[in-house]
């Protein structure tokens, strides 16, 4: 541009442009950061809970029991990263059902999911505009919880997994932690019964 001349309007669109950019990278990384930190607030509440429900201190990778009639597990990572069921869990459920289902948990802190879902869900938070940061975490939680599925299914049976699902399918997860029957019960169920599910089944769970 000559000096004394008016910018085109070219030139003023392309600046335009990278402010509008760089306006929604910093609102973006702004909205992670806040997601990210509001995670970690909830896994050091929750580890307290836990520590006034039984009384101990969580160690890495324990595994914790509490004393409630409602079947449940769900698995917490972090530091530390740890496994809760209830006697609930004990008491509805046979053996290998309930070894299915902490085989379940395990799998989540082996294949750190937790990571996995927490980075959709903080993507999604800071780049709410974008149509594939909204839908990504939807989409992880699927995948994730299939592979633990399967992972549970090699070592103790994917009929043992689908009891231990439908058994347990009326109870619920805390927000932040990662349970057997938290999300896509019905896909879950498809994709033991014929060892992968129907793509029509995924499109339909996914919206």
């Amino acid at each position: 541009m000559a000096a004394g001349s008016f910018p085109r309007i070219d030139e003023v669109a392309g600046l335009l442009a990278i402010l509008i950019v760089a306006v929604a990278v910093a609102r973006g990384g702004a909205g992670v950061f806040r997601h990210l930190r509001q995670r970690r607030h909830l896994h050091r509440t929750h580890l307290d809970l836990l520590r006034i429900l039984t009384g101990t201190a969580a160690a890495q990778g324990s595994m914790l029991w509490l004393d409630c009639p409602q079947p449940m597990a769900y698995s917490v990572a972090g530091r530390p990263s740890l496994v809760v069921a209830t006697e609930g869990l004990r008491r509805s459920l046979p053996d290998n059902a309930v070894a299915a289902v902490l085989s379940h948990e395990q799998a989540h802190l082996r294949g750190k999911h937790h990571l996995l879902v927490g980075l959709a869900e903080a993507l999604a938070a800071g780049l709410p505009w974008l149509p594939l940061m909204r839908r990504s975490p939807a989409l992880v939680r699927a995948l994730v919880e299939m592979s633990a599925d399967a992972s549970a299914a090699r070592s103790h049976g994917a009929t043992t997994v689908r009891v231990a699902l439908l058994t347990m399918s009326a109870h619920g997860t805390p927000a932040h932690a990662l349970g057997m029957v938290q999300d896509y019960l019905a896909l879950r169920l498809d994709a033991l019964s014929s060892h992968r599910p129907s793509r029509s089944r995924l499109r339909r769970a996914l919206g």
